[in-house]
Parts: structure tokens; C-alpha cells; sequence
């Protein structure tokens, strides 16, 4: 295990001091109490596991892009719109057709209590 000793130095600069033991890095701190050095700090340095990865960064310079012809462009909005509009139309023609089939078939049904379901949806949730 790695020891680290830090103190400041007679200068006012930082000073860091590597021991590969507890012991050398004792007796350093100790001397340098005896040198005068009175804010001697010891660390245990511990390693940490890293994983370097490298990554790319694409950038693009500023260049001027033509813009595409205003013709092309609602060509294909007005084409987009049009299907829009045709597919809207089948889906309540569809729904239309789909409502008045169900209600066809539900006025003919009556239920277990003789009524008929049309008299059994007025009279709400609760069946009032």
C-alpha cells in the first residue's frame, strides 16, 4: 500500500512525499516534526480501477445547403394531404356502417328480465 505525506515547506510551496510503507512514511513525519514542520498530513493511497474508452465526436463545419425546390415540396404535401383526407372518409364511413349494424341488432335483443335493451341503457348505470 502506497502512503502519501503532505506538508508545506519552508518556502510556502506544497511538498508530497511517496512511501511504499507505513513505516518510512512514520519516521519522515517524524523528522520532519523535528525539522519544524508542524502540519504534516499523512494519506493511505488507494488504487482505483479505471476503464479508458475512446469515443468519437463527428462535427460539421458551417456550409450553406441548398433548399430544395418549393414545387417538389407541396407536391408532396398536397399528395399527403389527399391520402389524409381519403383515409378520415373511410373510417366514418366504416364507423357509420358499424354503429348502425350494432344498433340494429341491440333494439331486436331483449334481456334476461323481458325488457328490451334499448329500455335498459335509459335507464343508466345504476339502473334507474
Amino acid at each position: 500500500m502506497v502512503h502519501m505525506v503532505i506538508h508545506p515547506s519552508m518556502n510556502g510551496s506544497v511538498e508530497y512525499h511517496p512511501f511504499e510503507d507505513l513505516e518510512s512514511a512514520v519516521a519522515y513525519v517524524e523528522a520532519q516534526r523535528n525539522a519544524g514542520v508542524d502540519e504534516a498530513r499523512l494519506y493511505e493511497l488507494h488504487e482505483i480501477p479505471l476503464t479508458v474508452r475512446s469515443y468519437f465526436k463527428v462535427e460539421v463545419g458551417a456550409t450553406e445547403v441548398a433548399e430544395p425546390p418549393a414545387t417538389e415540396v407541396q407536391t408532396v404535401t398536397e399528395d399527403a394531404e389527399a391520402k389524409v383526407v381519403e383515409a378520415a372518409e373511410q373510417i366514418v364511413e366504416d364507423s357509420s356502417s358499424d354503429r348502425a349494424n350494432a344498433f340494429d341488432v341491440s333494439s331486436n335483443q331483449t334481456s334476461t328480465n323481458g325488457a328490451s335493451r334499448s329500455e335498459e341503457t335509459r335507464r343508466g348505470l345504476f339502473g334507474r
